[in-house]
């Protein structure tokens, strides 16, 4: 597969292309993540199927029109009552066990992933040896970009204060016209927050794969993601990409609800709805993934000449996934 400069659309059709041919290595790498979250989700699935039959009659009972409407302190003693039968040590340690393995599964698929997309694929073993090394700096990376998001929300919250507080002077002196001006600033901060949160969140994806595949430590990957996603000359292209990623999420999601809902209502199978709910995860991980590994390389070609040094060093017969 070439590597040359992508359009959005040649992106997203090369990350259909590598993950049906990284389809089985992909998902294998993914089930280790899969085991305590299939516990989690099996442990929880018959309490979750009995909610959503709830709200499911519920909400049919309204669009019916037989007299009723949604109550809101019915929908939460629903959801409270199903709180209270789940073992809370139990739920936490599968959480915290599955946001570990996590780190250490996203660093083999991501291993893996390069490799497949270059054409110098690593086997199972090799992936996870290699993401093993890089386990504790993923982790690094994670609190560092945890601590930076929430500096971004104190400082969205600080504008929109400010915002607020001129509105109300402006309102009682320039009445309708402070008002409009108000609103117009509001919407304005909500516009570049949610322009800088889409970047951000190609940021953190760029810099696990500098973290992994560049074997760079967190401080440096993340000055990594921020200087390639936030530059002038790759900005709006990073927008696009990280905008079609959150639409392909939020679509798959609906999917998702709809089809365990679906499920739940006609077969009542608490297995039936765990494997389903376990195969989309897996597939949509599997495509985000190489998504995200085309969108790299893309920048790293773009930026860095990233494709020239792959020819140099095919000619020397030395390739390899991982190089800086």
């Amino acid at each position: 597969m070439e590597l040359r400069p992508l359009s959005l659309g040649e992106m997203l059709d090369r990350a259909v292309t590598v993950s049906v041919r990284g389809a089985v290595p992909l998902a294998l790498i993914y089930l280790i993540l899969m085991i305590p979250s299939a516990i989690l989700q099996f442990s929880q699935a018959h309490e979750n199927n009995n909610v959503f039959h709830e709200l499911t009659q519920m909400a049919q009972t309204v669009l019916a029109g037989q007299g009723q409407t949604l109550n809101p302190e019915k929908i939460a003693g629903i959801l409270k009552n199903a709180g209270s039968t789940r073992n809370g040590a139990e739920q936490w340690g599968l959480s915290l066990l599955s946001l570990l393995l996590s780190f250490l599964v996203t660093s083999a698929m991501i291993v893996s992933a390069s490799g497949i997309y270059l054409r110098t694929p690593l086997d199972f073993g090799q992936s996870y040896r290699h993401a093993l090394q890089r386990w504790l700096p993923m982790i690094g990376l994670s609190i560092l970009y945890a601590l930076a998001s929430i500096v971004f929300s104190m400082l969205i919250g600080v504008a929109i204060g400010l915002v607020f507080v001129i509105l109300m002077i402006l309102s009682s002196i320039l009445h309708g016209v402070g008002t409009i001006v108000g609103i117009v600033a509001i919407s304005a901060i909500v516009l570049a927050a949610g322009f800088v949160f889409v970047l951000g969140f190609m940021a953190i994806e760029v810099s696990c794969f500098s973290c992994v595949l560049e074997r760079q430590g967190p401080a440096s990957a993340f000055a990594s993601g921020i200087s390639r996603v936030f530059n002038r000359r790759g900005m709006m292209r990073s927008f696009f990409a990280g905008l079609a990623f959150i639409v392909l999420n939020i679509g798959i999601i609906i999917v998702l609800i709809v089809g365990v809902v679906s499920m739940n209502e006609l077969l009542h199978l608490d297995a039936a709805t765990v494997a389903f709910k376990v195969i989309v995860e897996i597939v949509t991980s599997i495509f985000f993934t190489t998504f995200i590994t085309i969108y790299y390389y893309d920048i790293r070609i773009r930026r860095e000449g990233f494709d020239l040094r792959i020819q140099a060093q095919t000619a020397n017969e030395t390739p390899t996934a991982t190089m800086t």
